[in-house]
């Protein structure tokens, strides 16, 4: 898979060496270079493809910070669990040197406001998304260097090769009962036809006992309406067959999906605690409800994610239940709006804490004192003309 930052391309599992030479080229005329790269999405077709099972993606990416940020960031982390769970590991390179403007034609690329777009690697969040899976990272070094890390991961990984028996025998178990509903098919218009070998060998078979051509006759049509049967069943049953169920029941639905989320809830918080914020964050982005938004808010922040925190933190100032649980969501997503370099809307996330009631005195207390350091860095902004990322203010997410 190759991702150079502008454009993606998921190349085929294919022994062909060359394949890879010919659609390397193809890269500078793939996307416009300001189009998002999805890994995510490959990463998620790969989990799916039966292939792959137990074996490796070869990820050559830029790396850029910009595309781990926000809800792609957040699916990217997602895909990479789908990935671990299909038991396929990621090898990442990351291709990319210093940081620096975008280019096109030799010139800079600019956004809307007239301003350079730059692009800088986070091979930290490379190496995130490889560890997720249980596979390994690096930064480019020379290609003899390269070349050896990759061959050296893909060796490490055991039973790489698929295992296609198992589904060529489930298919063919189910096909078996189709084989045999045709022969006996075939075995019923050949008698019914009159042909002479088959009329011959059914008599020769039922003289010793005495019984009749009709009954005969009869007992194949039984046999044939059984054979029938079990294909109607066997096909029905089958893993690409439609199976016609009962209505579900929707209390038990609705029963196992809050287990589910109380499930992803506690996974998460454990991950929190133990300082895996990348996974905790994918089992929080599992669920629904407060719980689930407060927490995916706070392993973003963790990641420093902020663009991240700051929508699920949104989300959980709306789905909160208590004036407590109001106050936590507003206070994080202050701290959150502050190291996203939000000042002003940090500021009202911090006043909005202060006018909860009944007021919680230690967040109540912290509120006041970031509001006040936020209303220093607006007053410095101001006049200066020049944001500042630094803030040292009170944190309750911990």
């Amino acid at each position: 898979m190759i991702d150079n930052g502008e454009a993606g391309l998921l190349l085929p599992p294919t022994g062909d060496a060359n394949l890879f030479a010919f659609y390397l080229k193809q890269l500078a005329h793939l996307a416009h270079p300001l189009a998002v790269p999805h890994p995510d999405r490959a990463f998620d077709w790969i989990a799916q493809m039966p292939d792959m099972r137990g074996g490796v993606v070869v990820w050559l990416t830029s790396g850029d910070a910009n595309s781990f940020q926000g809800a792609l960031g957040s699916r990217e982390l997602a895909a990479a669990q789908a990935l671990n769970k299909a038991n396929v590991r990621l090898i990442a390179v990351t291709v990319a040197g210093a940081g620096g403007p975008l280019l096109k034609d030799g010139l800079p690329l600019k956004n809307a406001q007239d301003q350079v777009i730059t692009s800088q690697p986070a091979p930290q969040r490379v190496a995130e998304l490889a560890k997720l899976t249980g596979g390994v990272a690096t930064q480019t070094h020379t290609l003899p260097k390269d070349v050896a890390f990759i061959r050296q991961a893909v060796h490490a990984v055991p039973n790489r090769a698929p295992d296609k028996n198992s589904a060529k025998a489930q298919r063919s178990l189910h096909e078996l009962p189709l084989m045999l509903a045709w022969l006996s098919l075939l075995a019923l218009a050949a008698l019914s036809l009159g042909l002479k070998p088959l009329n011959g060998f059914v008599a020769r078979l039922l003289r010793p006992n005495k019984t009749k051509p009709p009954i005969a006759a009869f007992l194949l049509v039984a046999t044939h309406g059984a054979l029938m049967s079990a294909l109607v069943a066997g096909l029905s049953f089958a893993p690409s067959g439609a199976w016609a169920a009962d209505k579900p029941n929707h209390t038990a639905a609705t029963f196992m999906s809050r287990s589910a989320d109380d499930a992803e809830v506690a996974a998460g918080n454990r991950a929190l605690k133990a300082g895996s914020y990348a996974q905790a964050q994918v089992a929080f982005s599992a669920a629904k409800g407060y719980a689930a938004r407060f927490g995916a808010g706070l392993a973003a922040f963790r990641r420093a994610d902020y663009a991240f925190a700051v929508d699920q933190l949104q989300m959980a100032v709306t789905l909160a239940h208590t004036p407590t649980q109001k106050a936590q969501a507003a206070f994080n997503l202050g701290d959150a709006l502050t190291l996203a370099g939000r000042y002003a809307e940090a500021r009202d996330a911090f006043t909005y804490v202060l006018s909860i009631k009944p007021p919680d005195e230690t967040l109540t207390a912290a509120a006041l004192t970031n509001r006040g350091i936020v209303q220093k860095m607006l007053q410095s902004f101001a006049k200066n003309g020049k944001n500042s990322t630094r803030f040292q203010g009170h944190q309750a997410a911990k």
